[in-house]
């Protein structure tokens, strides 16, 4: 099956290509004033890809920052540390997913000007409720807190308040380190679980838009 690699090769391919004759003007400093065959599509189909990719990596790196050792600065405490990580990451789940609409929506919008509109039905049309669905939950978890506070839950909570009580009763640092160590082992967790299953997504909605972006090994632009 098509998936985000084989999506990956080819549009790095074209963008070599389409670059290959401005490198000299870039080298130069003139990249702000380069203007590459198919602009316009260059930026929906590749840049609007790659900031999807980003934001994936994003994601990733999130939960790598807790499987390692969190900074030893006095200036950064540990449970602050975790949940700027935590609000981080559910940032990015957000933007994540409406990056992946948006990116359909203008693929979809560039081929069905072209006449294509059979296969824009038939394999872009169903992707928004695809990823609407598998983003739901931890969307809708950070969605409830965006405007009006920073996200917390039960384990995050119980890290600050034990620290607050560790900071005047140091007999309580036991107890710091445990809510401490048990909420960054559950969202350590979640988020490699979370993003396993966006892995998954990413592959089969990028399956999906292969077959439109793409034919005879070629990207299809205007």
């Amino acid at each position: 099956m098509l998936n985000i690699d084989s999506y990956q090769r080819i549009m790095a391919e074209w963008a070599s290509k389409t670059i290959t004759p401005h490198v000299g003007d870039i080298k130069a400093g003139k990249g702000t004033d380069v203007t590459l065959q198919d602009q316009k599509a260059f930026n929906i189909i590749f840049v609007g890809f790659t900031e999807i990719t980003d934001t994936f990596d994003a994601l990733e790196f999130s939960s790598v920052l807790l499987s390692v050792a969190s900074p030893r600065s006095k200036k950064v405490s540990k449970e602050k540390y975790l949940k700027f990580v935590v609000n981080t990451y559910l940032q990015d789940v957000y933007i994540l997913k409406e990056r992946l609409k948006t990116y359909a929506t203008q693929i979809k919008r560039m081929h069905d000007k072209m006449g294509r509109t059979d296969l824009t039905q038939k394999h872009i049309d169903p992707l928004f409720e695809t990823v609407i669905g598998a983003f739901k939950g931890l969307v809708d978890t950070r969605s409830g807190h965006v405007h009006g506070k920073r996200y917390t839950d039960e384990s995050l909570s119980d890290a600050s308040s034990m620290a607050l009580i560790a900071e005047h009763y140091p007999e309580f640092d036991s107890h710091y380190n445990f809510s401490l160590t048990n909420a960054k082992r559950e969202w350590k967790n979640r988020m490699e679980n979370n993003n396993k299953e966006t892995a998954n997504l990413l592959n089969k909605y990028f399956n999906e838009l292969f077959k439109v972006v793409v034919d005879s090994g070629s990207v299809i632009t205007p």
